[in-house]
């Protein structure tokens, strides 16, 4: 049984689409894991082989009950009394809610590797092998009607959906056009307050993001998915200031379930000239955007 292999990744695409060739699933709001099962031993890691054993020690015990000979990639979530998926509750202390491990694909099975059998194989010997269980569970999917879905979860504030090409194979720790997801969302005019570089790899990190309340600005997240080259060269180009527009001053390098803070960081402020439209999920208790994704520079 291999013991490090890291999740495939999915690209991003800006609107849902119908095909008859691809399948069409739920964008589960959680930690991705990959389990280990091997009989009455299991063993549970996120996408950057953290062990999750103690973190979800009942999804852990549930895979040791079915006595499991594979190794399965999916998300543990946390469900609301409405049966909705709950980033908040799953990294609070009280932890309120229904921990559910949706399982939506098979790597490794009774001694082979099925990494390269297409999804639809993969997936049908995965649907014959989850028991009926309340906290590990296969993640159904649809078949062609991906704008139908994207809609019906949009409604229900879901994060979004993926689509995967039936005939693809699994490709460890690689980004392909075979897997997409495609997010719902809400959008917000902000100012671009600044940005973030990681000096250690001299490198372009995220943009501060901001937003004016009256006479003043609220800082509301970082983003760096969606930017661009040609935002990047305007970012770049813009007028510097040594006093931010917050005040107070945030601490934009801070660690969240998201990201881990950069270990030497060089902040950057500008004069807020640059508007821009940013797509996220929600806002979370503090405020700040979840899931952002830079959409476009703006005139006003």
């Amino acid at each position: 049984m291999p013991r490090n292999i890291v999740p495939m990744a999915f690209s991003l695409v800006n609107q849902p689409f119908n095909d008859k060739d691809w399948q069409y699933e739920i964008k589960w709001d959680g930690f991705r894991t990959v389990a280990y099962c091997f009989g009455d031993q299991v063993d549970l890691f996120s996408k950057n082989h953290k062990s999750f054993n103690k973190k979800f020690s009942a999804i852990k015990h549930e895979l040791e009950r079915m006595k499991l000979n594979a190794v399965l990639d999916g998300e543990v979530v946390m469900l609301d009394q409405d049966g909705s998926p709950n980033f908040s509750n799953i990294i609070s202390a009280e932890r309120t809610g229904l921990l559910v491990f949706y399982v939506f694909d098979l790597l490794w099975y009774k001694g082979r590797n099925v990494l390269e059998l297409p999804l639809y194989q993969r997936r049908n010997i995965l649907k014959s092998i989850i028991a009926k269980s309340e906290t590990v569970r296969f993640s159904d999917h649809v078949n062609e009607k991906g704008i139908e879905l994207f809609d019906m979860v949009q409604e229900h504030r879901v994060e979004g959906i993926v689509a995967k090409h039936k005939q693809s194979i699994y490709s460890p720790g690689y980004r392909t056009n075979q897997w997409l997801k495609i997010k719902t969302g809400q959008q917000v005019k902000a100012v671009i307050a600044g940005y973030l570089l990681d000096k250690d790899k001299n490198a372009f990190s995220s943009l501060i993001i901001g937003r004016k309340i009256d006479d003043s600005y609220k800082y509301i997240g970082l983003v760096a998915a969606g930017v661009g080259q040609q935002t990047l060269k305007k970012v770049l180009e813009s007028k510097t200031t040594n006093k931010p527009i917050f005040s107070p001053v945030p601490n934009v390098n801070r660690s969240s379930p998201f990201r881990n803070p950069i270990k030497n960081p060089q902040i950057v402020w500008l004069k807020p000239e640059l508007k821009c439209e940013v797509q996220y999920l929600e806002l979370d208790r503090f405020g700040i955007m979840r899931h952002p994704t830079f959409k476009r520079l703006v005139d006003t």
